[in-house]
């Protein structure tokens, strides 16, 4: 059997770790400033103390790094070193913010940069508390700018973990903590009985009990209606995703809760953006092949977690209401399990959909990636079928 080949399986190496047993990226972020430039984030973590050191990686450690690139991202150049956490850069005009989790004490944190990522002011702390996050979409709608957040009360842990989004005044400077504030907190609302269904072979139960949760979640703009789609790590099916609605009442802002849906790859970090030209709705997402597999052999490799922590196959979905969601192909994959493209992030540039991925190719494992990577779809509206109904299509 002849297999397609993936749209964007040729890639190019942004930051690579020179100890792929200790030390790993992750955290893979993208924005484009109006000239062209393409800014491209990560951070390098280090799990043990002794970890080899080198001069590739010297002063790397447990540090978020920003690359640019001038040429369309054939080549990339390393421009500073920042100290927060799971951030994601975004522009507001020509200013280009880099907003994240302080390290230690997990608050919410955020740089500025005036020249297109080479340099950076004082950073600025937003928000007191202990908040997680993602290189994960945000929303930019009527001179606001929406984020979505977990925060814990102490540590990420599955059922402690809520959904919180900042609000930030795009007109002000928005490393000024007086132009943000913080909607409610709305709590893992806990498993529906479908999501009991077992997440692997009973043969080969793993030695701790499985927590579920949600995190990293996406803001979506759908039709004016603001929404947060979270990853959910459930006891059961993989293609599960949660959905939170942020409405405004008597002048407040509220968010709520509003179902599980069925969603392609939704128990591993996604990214879903709106794109005008076609008016659909685009996602980047990993889609596991086997929760039911044994997985014994697998960890007897070194894989990470259980089945549904599989990362080596990248999709490319599209949608007209980010809901019901359509393939239009994959954009890299390994026959490894032990390889992934992980934790997408994309912005489009005219005609073509360019993908930021955190990879494991020859690295230790599918969890402690070694690169970031950067891919282009050439023409990805191609891909698509044309879902928008018509008022005279014939009737059939």
């Amino acid at each position: 059997m002849k297999s397609p080949i993936p749209l964007a399986q040729d890639f190019i190496i942004v930051a690579e770790s020179y100890d792929r047993e200790n030390a790993f990226w992750g955290s893979p972020g993208i924005a484009q400033h109006s000239s062209g430039r393409i800014i491209a984030t990560g951070e390098y973590f280090v799990r043990v103390s002794d970890a080899k050191e080198t001069p590739a990686t010297d002063n790397l450690k447990n540090q978020a790094y920003v690359f640019t690139s001038d040429d369309q991202g054939m080549t990339w150049v390393e421009r500073s070193q920042l100290n927060a956490w799971w951030a994601t850069p975004f522009f507001v005009e020509d200013t280009l913010y880099y907003i994240g989790v302080e390290p230690n004490s997990y608050n919410m944190t955020i740089y500025a940069s005036e020249d297109g990522g080479e340099s950076w002011g004082e950073p600025a702390k937003l928000f007191s508390g202990y908040f997680h996050t993602a290189p994960t979409a945000m929303v930019h709608l009527d001179g606001h700018v929406y984020k979505a957040w977990e925060w814990s009360a102490h540590q990420m842990i599955g059922r402690q973990i809520a959904s919180v989004v900042s609000i930030g005044d795009a007109d002000s400077d928005l490393t000024k903590p007086e132009s943000w504030r913080l909607t409610n907190r709305v709590h893992y609302p806990g498993d529906l009985p479908m999501m009991n269904f077992r997440l692997y072979n009973p043969t080969s139960a793993p030695p701790w009990n499985h927590m579920t949760g949600w995190l990293e979640g996406n803001m979506v703009n759908v039709r004016g209606e603001l929404k947060v789609f979270l990853r959910v790590w459930p006891h059961g099916p993989t293609n599960v995703a949660a959905m939170c609605s942020l409405y405004e009442k008597n002048g407040d802002n509220k968010l709520e809760f509003d179902w599980y849906c069925t969603f392609p790859g939704g128990v591993c970090k996604f990214y879903i953006q709106y794109d005008g030209e076609s008016d659909l709705f685009w996602m980047t997402s990993n889609q596991p092949t086997d929760h039911l597999q044994d997985i014994s052999a697998l960890w007897k490799r070194g894989f990470v977690g259980v089945p549904a922590n599989e990362r080596r196959i990248l999709n490319l979905y599209y949608s007209l209401d980010s809901l019901n969601w359509f393939q239009a192909g994959t954009v890299a994959m390994s026959a490894d399990p032990l390889e992934s493209f992980s934790y997408p992030s994309f912005i489009i540039d005219r005609e073509d959909m360019l993908v930021l991925c955190r990879t494991s190719v020859g690295g230790k494992n599918q969890h402690d990636t070694n690169l970031i990577t950067f891919h282009r779809v050439h023409n990805f509206r191609d891909f698509a079928l044309d879902l928008h109904p018509r008022a005279n299509a014939a009737a059939r």
